[in-house]
């Protein structure tokens, strides 16, 4: 079991912010990258979403609750499942870079 373990990951993109802040808050776009069972998604603190994943005849019920939310710049929500216990929070900071 793992507890208050980070996973830190960096990544330069080729993109302006406005285009990355999109991808990460707008259900249409994250749909496209992320899970296409998302329901709907609101940048906005205390915004709740849960869906279903079935992978490998296993399910995976998400329940995301937004709890950090500035416009182009940070967007953060924990993570749990129905069928399984523990949490996470999942967190994407952005920045511009010469």
């Amino acid at each position: 079991m793992r507890d208050n373990q980070s996973i830190h990951i960096e990544q330069l993109l080729n993109a302006s912010i406005e285009q990355v802040w999109k991808a990460l808050t707008n259900v249409d776009d994250m749909r496209q990258w992320y899970f296409n069972a998302i329901p709907d998604f609101k940048p906005k603190v205390s915004f709740k979403t849960s869906f279903l994943i079935t992978n490998c005849g296993r399910n995976f019920t998400h329940n995301w609750i937004v709890t950090a939310a500035i416009p182009k710049s940070r967007i953060s929500y924990t993570w749990t499942f129905n069928e399984y216990p523990g949490e996470s929070i999942s967190t994407f900071e952005l920045c511009e870079k010469e």
